[in-house]
């Protein structure tokens, strides 16, 4: 027997196509219930982002039943998980981080499909490294090799213990401004006071850190000067995080050039949205 296991707190159209690809030859439709979102310590963070937008399983069963995609749906509680957990089922799920924690603790007997879509964020895609191609082909200069393998050295100058950034701003083909990530008040902090980062998982608590971000000191030292940044080039040793790379977009940037690195989150979404252009450079760090 095939069925369907999903959660879905909300329906949007990539729950629609995620059904639509899946429901051909399926049996039934399962909505995975609070209470097994509870035996995971792993989905607690379920618990309180959703506690809010989530509809229940039971109304969110009407909701995909009126559709006509599958007519056999049922919410999915512990005694129904158990019983399926017997038998030798191919059961397809959406390739998540609930998914897989269902599967491995009741599913062993059963032959799993992970069918890959985004629906949603969760703590296997939030960290996701993504390849980032450039916007379109561009000749790469030398200059713009020199520009980039000055940001590199720069990035030699940060204290921080496991990420080192350099960047540079340039306006009108002259550079103007150089910065690299440094701690505050003082850039040899973490090694008198220790790293408020090391205490954490990468990718959680971002914000609780001395360092700041050296496409951020740029920008900020730009307004404090004066100096608009719309229609400027903004060159970045590592791609920029989120966070860095939506204030990259908002402060009018034409072009990022970046040597290394992936995206996640939005950070990609966001800067192709504000028509920055991505470049990636390989550059000689003499010149």
């Amino acid at each position: 027997m095939r069925i369907v296991i999903a959660y879905i707190p909300v329906f949007h159209k990539g729950y629609e196509k995620f059904l639509n690809e899946t429901s051909t030859n399926s049996e039934c439709l399962f909505l995975v219930g609070n209470d097994i979102i509870s035996q995971f310590s792993e989905l607690d963070y379920i618990s309180r982002k959703d506690c809010i937008r989530a509809i229940k399983p039971e109304v969110m069963m009407v909701i995909v039943k009126s559709l006509g995609i599958l007519k056999n749906v049922k919410t999915l509680d512990l005694r129904a998980i158990e019983r399926l957990g017997k038998d030798n089922l191919e059961v397809i799920m959406p390739d998540e981080d609930i998914s897989r924690l269902i599967a491995e603790k009741y599913f062993k007997k059963s032959r799993i499909c992970f069918k890959s879509v985004f629906l949603r964020w969760h703590n296997d895609n939030v960290e996701k490294k993504n390849k980032i191609p450039a916007s379109h082909p561009i000749t790469i200069s030398s200059f713009n090799r020199k520009v980039m393998g000055k940001a590199i050295r720069i990035s030699g100058k940060s204290w921080d213990w496991w990420r080192q950034v350099g960047a540079v701003v340039v306006k009108n083909k002259i550079p103007i401004l150089t910065a690299c990530n440094t701690h505050m008040l003082h850039p040899q902090l973490p090694y008198s006071l220790g790293d408020p980062r090391s205490i954490f998982k990468k990718g959680i608590n971002i914000e609780l850190s001395t360092s700041e971000h050296a496409e951020a000191m740029l920008v900020a030292e730009s307004a404090k000067r004066g100096i608009s940044l719309e229609g400027a080039e903004i060159y970045t040793s590592d791609f920029p995080c989120p966070p860095c790379a939506k204030i990259i977009a908002r402060a009018g940037f034409k072009r990022c050039y970046f040597s290394k690195g992936y995206g996640v989150l939005d950070g990609e979404e966001i800067l192709k949205k504000f028509n920055v252009e991505i470049v990636r450079i390989n550059p000689s760090v003499n010149n």
